[in-house]
């Protein structure tokens, strides 16, 4: 009877011991796109030395650049009025501190769909109240489908890749075991190509490791 467990065991073991064979392969997709708009910062900025004057000012300072900026054809849907940005103005002297007035800000981000009309765009608000323009980055509204094409052309390398890998081994390749997003790296078009800027490239790099049968 002890002899015949041992044979069993030594059969079996084996078995229990083998591991899986894999392959692990990198692959790199990117997926490109035209920029679908550009954001654009402003701000409107008063000083007066009653809060009830300075606001009544600012208001009307950010109602003028609203009109102007929705006169141009922008979506009201795309100009995101900020709140108020309050700061008191203080007189430091030797009778000690006094408050001479006030300051105020009041930030409105615009998100421009006519990229080729930005040069008049600024110049309208710049001459509609407009203290301050910053013009940001550029974007596209399906950034997921963007980064869905990029992962797809990723996977489809590491495959292609992993089926040449098993030839070379007799092999053939299996089912995917596991998959790691090991970088995202999103690039925009050049700030200094306003009027015609590159096309927005999303770039992904995938690990993936396949069975092997």
């Amino acid at each position: 009877m002890k002899s015949l467990i041992c044979l069993f065991l030594f059969l079996v073991t084996p078995h229990l011991l083998f591991a899986q064979r894999t392959i692990t392969v990198l692959g790199e997709g990117s997926a490109s796109a035209p920029p679908e708009f550009i954001n654009l910062n402003l701000s409107v900025n008063s000083q007066d030395k009653s809060a009830q004057g300075l606001f009544s000012k600012q208001d009307a300072e950010v109602d003028r650049l609203m009109r102007a900026l929705t006169a141009t054809g922008i979506a009201s849907t795309d100009i995101d009025k900020k709140p108020h940005q309050l700061n008191p103005d203080f007189e430091y002297g030797a009778a000690g501190t006094r408050l001479i007035g006030y300051r105020i800000t009041t930030p409105i981000d615009v998100k421009l769909t006519d990229l080729k009309s930005l040069p008049r765009i600024l110049d309208i608000a710049s001459s509609s109240g407009a203290s301050m323009i910053n013009v940001g980055g550029y974007g596209i509204r399906s950034h997921d489908a963007l980064k869905t094409a990029a992962t797809k052309s990723a996977l489809q390398e590491a495959k292609e890749h992993a089926t040449e890998l098993a030839k070379q081994i007799g092999a053939q390749l299996g089912d995917v075991q596991s998959i790691e997003e090991r970088e995202e790296v999103q690039l925009g078009g050049e700030r200094e190509r306003m009027v015609r800027p590159d096309p927005l490239t999303q770039k992904v790099e995938l690990k993936v490791v396949y069975g092997v049968k």
